[in-house]
């Protein structure tokens, strides 16, 4: 199992209330300020944006979290428990798991490395008990021995109007989820019209919700279950609670996985916003320095964070430990809730794409931003001949090992030749002394 030495235990020591523990076990954002939610949503969707904006005299609380194994549709995940896959050796389950971004091969390196695979029987979206609290619902709870109540569905449409956000929705049909198993080899054969819904002309789509002890999402539900076969783990769910002083209303919206966008060919737009919006506080830096009062500098980090965030989603789905990030140089790993500063965002090369980017250690980071060591076209550390000799340091900082290939896609490979090409450069310029500005 890929680990930090001493993380779990540090973990542990983390002290927090009731809802702090729920979000860090499960994985899970809960912000109920209004301003933070605003911002918050401002790259996700702009429709939803502009409804805040136009009902601020509503209270609203958020509910995000990344799509686990257990999230997922039953169709799309391994069921077995440890015991029935123990007693049918002869049997792989991998190739149940058709909802992951990565194909059978990576799962059963992961199965290898990590140990074995999490499988679960539940099929419904787990969401914290404050959401259910604030809709206004029982919260069901499984006790020892027969659970009454285990099949009980509450329909959140008695207790609140529920509707899915239309200008999040683009990626989430057959088309995509059809183009992406044949991506990955997969061999699953869903009809598209099987799993067909159809969006309102408007900007939300009113759906049925249902409520089941173990989640949102029952196969009655058939917009939403239609909708649940295009959501693989690692793509994210926010919903949000609008409460106004005579209606609740509750808007689901989607965001998939970075890794997605590179499997069908295409990019994610938010780092294209990020660099305008870095690119903007700069100019205005230069030009008005000293009237800038601090709120730029505000959202470029926030935009930063933003962008760390869509690297830390990618690596997750190398990890069979749900919300655990591992820097692909060095292997450190942590939950990303709870310790994910030790990890920083490198860009190779400046350009609007995902692959542009790898989420590393504090340490490789450092010696990667400033050439030190590189990438090799055999997916191998190159050293600078100043690290050449230093085999203490290089095992210290765990810089002495093959890095996690898997990361390292045709895509990166090109922006790390970019990168390789200055650090040869570098590398004369520290042998002869000269300055370059590269």
């Amino acid at each position: 199992m890929i680990e930090l030495s001493g993380i779990e235990e540090s973990i542990s020591r983390i002290k927090g209330d009731k809802l702090m523990n729920e979000r860090k076990k499960d994985h899970v954002i809960v912000i109920e300020d209004t301003n933070r939610i605003y911002n918050y949503l401002e790259d996700i969707s702009y429709s939803m944006h502009k409804y805040i904006l136009e009902h601020k005299d509503s209270s609203y609380l958020l509910v995000k979290k990344n799509i686990s194994h257990a999230d997922l549709i039953s169709s799309g995940k391994n069921t077995k428990s440890k015991r029935e896959m123990d007693e049918d050796i002869d049997k792989s389950y991998i190739e149940d798991d058709i909802l992951y971004y990565i194909d059978s091969n990576d799962l059963k390196y992961i199965e290898t490395v990590q140990g074995i695979l999490p499988c679960s029987r539940q099929s419904n979206i787990y969401v914290p008990k404050i959401l259910i609290d604030k809709i206004g619902m029982e919260f069901l709870e499984r006790r020892e021995g027969k659970q009454d109540d285990e099949h009980k569905h509450q329909k959140i449409n008695d207790f609140a109007s529920v509707y899915i956000v239309n200008d999040t929705m683009k990626y989430f049909n057959m088309v995509y989820t059809n183009e992406v198993l044949k991506v990955l080899g997969k061999n699953q054969k869903w009809d598209e019209k099987d799993f067909a819904y159809n969006l309102t002309n408007s900007e939300f789509t009113e759906i049925q919700l249902s409520y089941a002890i173990h989640g949102f999402g029952i196969q009655e539900d058939k917009t939403f279950h239609a909708i649940r076969h295009s959501i693989f783990r690692q793509d994210s769910i926010i919903f949000l609670l609008e409460k106004s002083s005579n209606q609740k209303n509750l808007f689901v919206l989607l965001e998939k996985n970075p890794k997605f966008f590179t499997l069908i060919g295409d990019y994610n737009g938010l780092y294209e916003k990020f660099k305008l919006k870095q690119r903007t506080v700069k100019e205005w830096e230069l030009a008005k320095e000293k009237y800038l009062d601090g709120d730029a500098d505000e959202k470029t980090r926030k935009a930063q964070n933003k962008w760390r965030n869509l690297l830390a989603q990618e690596i997750m789905n190398y990890n069979s430990k749900e919300g655990e990030v591992f820097c692909p140089f060095t292997y450190i790993a942590a939950d990303y809730e709870t310790l994910g500063t030790i990890f920083s965002d490198c860009d190779i090369e400046e350009a609007y794409d995902i692959n542009n980017g790898l989420l590393l250690c504090a340490n490789a980071d450092a010696y990667f931003d400033k050439y030190l060591i590189t990438v090799s076209e055999d997916k191998k550390i190159i050293y600078s001949f100043l690290l050449e000799k230093e085999v203490g340091l290089l095992n210290d900082i765990r810089l002495n090992q093959p890095i996690f290939e898997k990361i390292l896609n045709d895509d990166r490979m090109v922006y790390m030749k970019e990168h390789r090409e200055k650090f040869y450069r570098r590398e004369e310029a520290r042998k002869t002394g000269e300055i370059v500005y590269d």
